[in-house]
């Protein structure tokens, strides 16, 4: 058995027998330096060295071990399941596109031109829905209802695709959303090489690349300028859906928006794209008209209690 003594009562001959009594002996160990690395890259170089203290003899500080701030941190560490992951996002989104062709369809064949004030209502209700969504994500997160909520958005936006294209009441409608489909597939094939860093401006850069290529195939089928072609123009704003999901996806996986995702929550990921539409316009609002003005009441009262003199 070990016994706590004082340290003056520590016998030199059975040391190892003694437990210095901590309570009032402060002491710690001397430790003297220490070498972190990372990995099994044990180069010199970068080694962090702690350095004893100077004052206090065998007293030494507690070790702080440094944090490099420049690697990102994802919530899925493993790069190959966080690809796998962002690729079943993609394909999720790519199927969901697909299946509103034919709603689409359905309003330019069904349907007269749908007023203004209508599609309104209807994107209100929707932005609704999203915003509920975004509150409650906890809800929605398991099976069945992640699939449940997903249809749900699906169909939603589809109506509000349909009822934009009963103004162009043309084939035309369809080529937006085509694009959109071309650059999820592009996305889908970026993510199954390694080669290239799939990055944020790669893969933006990317889709802006098939979008402008869509819209000039666009252009060589339908030659004529008409107002149709001013519609589908305000319809083609949907070709930026996935600039927007790729930008989302790094937030979800780098954990900004906090869902702290699992590598099989590729279907709640993707209804997460939309109902983090809310916040991305909050964030916006925030940085071009709040922040400006807490800075302008900042500077104001500062002119106010600051003397010249």
């Amino acid at each position: 058995m070990y016994e706590y003594k004082e340290p003056g009562d520590v016998n030199t001959y059975n040391a190892n027998n003694i437990v210095p009594n901590v309570m009032f002996n402060n002491t710690i160990p001397n430790v003297g330096k220490m070498e972190v690395q990372e990995g099994a890259n044990m180069n010199i170089t970068n080694a962090v060295l702690i350095e004893p203290g100077a004052v206090g003899g065998a007293q030494e500080t507690i070790p702080v071990y440094a944090i490099d701030t420049t690697v990102q941190q994802f919530e899925i560490p493993d790069p190959v399941l966080r690809r796998a992951f962002a690729r079943k996002v993609f394909i999720t989104l790519l199927i969901q596109h697909i299946l509103t062709l034919p709603i689409i369809e359905v309003f330019i064949l069904c349907f007269d031109p749908i007023s203004h004030g209508v599609i309104q209502g209807i994107r209100g209700v929707l932005f609704c829905i999203l915003i509920a969504l975004y509150l409650f994500s906890d809800m929605r997160r398991y099976s069945p209802m992640n699939v449940i909520t997903f249809v749900i958005v699906t169909l939603l936006m589809a109506i509000e695709a349909g009822a934009l294209a009963t103004w162009i009441n043309s084939q035309l409608a369809i080529f937006p959303h085509l694009i959109v489909i071309a650059q999820f597939l592009a996305l889908v094939g970026y993510s199954e090489q390694s080669r290239y860093k799939f990055s944020v401006v790669n893969a933006i850069l990317m889709v802006l690349f098939v979008s402008v290529t869509g819209h000039y195939f666009t252009e060589i089928v339908f030659s004529s300028f008409s107002f149709i072609h001013i519609a589908y123009v305000l319809v083609s704003l949907t070709t930026y859906r996935a600039a927007y999901a790729v930008y989302d996806m790094h937030l979800m996986l780098s954990g900004h928006h906090g869902y702290n995702l699992q590598p099989n929550e590729y279907i709640f990921a993707a209804t997460n794209i939309y109902a983090d539409i809310p916040n991305i316009f909050w964030r916006m609002f925030k940085f071009f008209f709040i922040t400006p003005l807490v800075k302008m009441y900042q500077f104001l009262v500062g002119c106010c209690f600051a003397e010249v003199c």
